[in-house]
Formats: structure tokens, C-alpha cells, sequence
């Protein structure tokens, strides 16, 4: 499975240390992302509209050698970030 963000949420956000807010027009929303969530959002975002799947993301990350519980952990952030209507999935 392939991650990108939505076109909405990449192209209105901000990052202030480890945190990020991001502003999804397609829902008049604002999102307040806390570390791990930013910091995934960010490797999204440098991807400059490609999608990356979970290891380039991983890599992206610094986490080469990641676990079963970091590769969950990704997992998870990605499903909050779908669920917000920040990032979306694509077929590979």
C-alpha cells in the first residue's frame, strides 16, 4: 500500500517544532499533530506529492531497522491521519 498526502491538507500546513498544524480546506478543518504524527506528516510532505510505502516511509524516518511495534505504530498514524482526511491510501 502507497501514502500520500491529500492534495487539501499539503498544501496548507506548518510545522513548529515537533508538533504541526495542519488546515484541510476540503473540511474546513484545522489539526493540531503532536510529534510522531508530525513527523510523519513532514516525510509525507518531502515526498512532494508521491506516495511512499510504509518502508520508504520508514526510511524516511531513520527507522531502518524498524520493529513490529514501530512498524505498527506507523500503521496506526497513518489509519489517524486517513481518518482526518490528511493522507490517503493508494493501491501499489
Amino acid at each position: 500500500m502507497l501514502w500520500a498526502l491529500t492534495v487539501a491538507a499539503a498544501a496548507h500546513h506548518r510545522q513548529w517544532g515537533e508538533e504541526a498544524v495542519v488546515f484541510n480546506a476540503a473540511t474546513a478543518s484545522t489539526h493540531l499533530l503532536e510529534q510522531d504524527t508530525a513527523l510523519v506528516f513532514a516525510a509525507l510532505a518531502g515526498a512532494q506529492g508521491a506516495a511512499l510505502d510504509e518502508r520508504q516511509l520508514l526510511t524516511a524516518l531513520g527507522e531502518i531497522d524498524a520493529d513490529a511495534g514501530q512498524r505498527q505504530a506507523l500503521r496506526d498514524i497513518l489509519g489517524s491521519l486517513q481518518a482526518s482526511g490528511l493522507a490517503e491510501s493508494r493501491a501499489s
